[in-house]
């Protein structure tokens, strides 16, 4: 028998472990990559963007990240989904497994590395207030701002404006082309 399943259904049962798998697989991308001494960065919008910082966090080669309407918070994205859809929250051990490869705790961090994070402020897919978070938690390690760059955009959905392009752009000449 065939049952159907809302998209919502989907997204929840499959993002995690599509986000896992893809981190993995830039791994394995990068490391093609960096057999030229040429810097590699890393761009993800959305799904991607996740995918873009469990990349940027597990992989050195990787000297800049742009997350467009993504997270580097994992497990403080997946808290703000739950509470969205009205699900309980995770088990200890659905918890600890996302915590294992959540960005925010392998990430390190230096000047020789450019992080942007943009976001839409009226994004209703994915919360800003994960990548708020994860900033609040950065800004307790003192790292220069030409390192770590946060923009929010006001009345910008879930979507890639024009100024994020330009911002990207502009953030890939400085941290990739010097």
């Amino acid at each position: 028998m065939f049952t159907s399943r809302s998209f919502n259904e989907i997204q929840r049962d499959y993002f995690g472990k599509v986000v896992i798998q893809g981190a993995q697989e830039a791994d394995l991308l990068v490391s093609e990559l960096a057999r030229s001494d040429d810097p590699i960065g890393i761009v993800g919008h959305s799904t991607g963007g996740f995918i873009s910082a469990g990349a940027f966090s597990s992989n050195p080669r990787l000297q800049a990240s742009i997350v467009i309407n993504g997270s580097f918070a994992w497990v403080k994205a997946e808290e703000l989904f739950r509470e969205k859809d009205g699900r309980s929250p995770m088990t200890s051990s659905e918890r600890s497994s996302l915590e294992d490869h959540d960005p925010m705790s392998h990430l390190k961090l230096d000047n020789s590395k450019g992080l942007l994070l943009l976001h839409g402020k009226e994004d209703a897919t994915i919360p800003i207030d994960s990548q708020r978070y994860f900033m609040n938690k950065m800004s307790q390690s003192n790292i220069p701002s030409d390192t770590l760059k946060f923009v929010e955009y006001s009345n910008v959905n879930h979507q890639i404006t024009v100024g994020m392009l330009e911002k990207s752009k502009e953030w890939l000449d400085k941290n990739l082309c010097n």
